[in-house]
This record gives structure tokens, sequence and C-alpha cells, in this order.
């Protein structure tokens, strides 16, 4: 039996910027930070290359800070130079972070610089009827109610409240700055770094006090209500 071998056709390549060597958050980059390199031309890299910048990119990102560490190797993507910036807040403030969801945070609509109300939500303690008489333990009838009711507490009550009002947005899942269409790229499934769920609030001593006592409550969730864009605090 004869058997010809079939020609494997050859897979081209596309080049990105690589880091070179073990970068700093906000570090101006420099000669010899970024490197070259081929990744293969096929369906399964297209996504990277699209997001990665490219070597004739290299000239404009001469001063570039990028915002995480990135380690020797990874590809330098678009999102990693976004706009760093200092977190800034007043000094009677302070800036706490909390974890709303992803759907907390409007699904990437949310912006830093927004104001919003902090609503909890919990539940609250079963009423259950006191036995009010003691009971003969001859009266099957009364035995058995008394056995229903352990066996069947009253029904589960939610009730919401706000317990912050009108603060002011710091930061979502570590961006300190963006417009609502960016955020929703680099925090979302392209940005691969789906961390909007977390968002850092500018509150005084008496919200962070009370936001801490219910967000370690294991029976209660935080919500987030947008006020209205634009809209100055009243405080």
């Amino acid at each position: 039996v004869l058997l010809r071998s079939r020609a494997v056709e050859p897979i081209g390549s596309r080049q990105i910027l690589v880091v070179a060597r073990d970068l700093d958050p906000s570090r101006p980059l420099e000669e010899g930070d970024l490197t070259s390199q081929d990744i293969p031309d096929t369906e399964e890299f297209r996504a990277l290359w699209s997001r990665a910048y490219k070597p004739d990119e290299r000239r404009s990102l001469a001063g570039a800070r990028v915002n995480r560490q990135l380690a020797s190797g990874q590809p330098l993507l678009y999102a990693d130079t976004a706009a760093v910036q200092e977190l800034r807040f007043a000094d009677t403030y302070r800036a706490l972070a909390i974890s709303v969801g992803s759907e907390g945070t409007f699904g990437g609509l949310l912006v830093p610089g927004d104001r919003v109300d902090v609503v909890a939500t919990f539940a609250l303690e079963p009423e259950i009827p006191e036995q009010t008489a003691a009971i003969d333990p001859s009266d099957a009838a009364a035995m058995m109610q008394m056995v229903l009711s352990t066996m069947n507490p009253a029904r589960t009550t939610y009730t919401s409240e706000v317990v912050a009002s009108e603060v002011r947005v710091l930061a979502i899942g570590g961006n300190l700055s963006g417009t609502r269409s960016d955020l929703r790229f680099f925090t979302g499934e392209d940005g691969g770094r789906d961390r909007s769920s977390l968002v850092v609030l500018e509150v005084d001593e008496e919200q962070a006090l009370r936001l801490l006592a219910k967000s370690g409550s294991s029976a209660s969730s935080l919500s987030l209500l947008l006020r209205s864009p634009g809209r100055g605090p009243s405080r």
C-alpha cells in the first residue's frame, strides 16, 4: 500500500508588541521596555491581535504609562495604557470599596464621578407566634398543631433601606476614569478583566460605618441607585 502525505499549508503570522521586562504600574515606558513578537494568523489569535499594540504604533507609546503590573512576555494591550490618574477625594472623606455584583454597575454604564444612593436589602426576622398557654400532652390535636408550627415557620420578609445618599463614585473595578462606552469595553469580555462589580465610593465616617455594618452581613445585599448625571451634591 502506497500512502501519500498531504501537504500542510503554512500558517501566516502577525506581529504585536510584548513586554520585554517586568513593568510596574504608572511607570513611563522607556526604550527597551517593549519588543515585537510573532503570533499565528489564525482565528484563535485574531482577537488578541485586535486588542494589542502593533510595532508600527511604538512611537505613539513614548512616555505612556501602564495601569497595571505587567510581566515580561505579556502582550501590551490598548487597555493597559488607559488613562492613569491619582485617586483624589476630600480630606474629611474616606474611600470605601463595596461589591455590588456586575448588574449593580448598570452593565458598565456607571462611571467614576457619578453620584449614587446605596440601598441595603435584608431579611427581617420571621415572626413565630408565641405559645401563650401550656399544651396538654394528652391533647393530640394541640400537639400536632405545635409540631406543624415549628416545621412551617413564618415566610421570610425582605425590606430595603437607603444607607448612604448622594455618594460620589471614585472608581469602578480599578478604573479611575473613562467614558461609559470605554469602561464597558475594558471591563467586559473583550478586556479580559471583569472587575466591574467592585465599586469605590467617597463616604464620610458615618456613611462608612453604616455600609460596613450592612455589607458585613451575609443576610443583606447592596445595590446602587444612579442619580441624574451632572447633578451636584445637595450636601
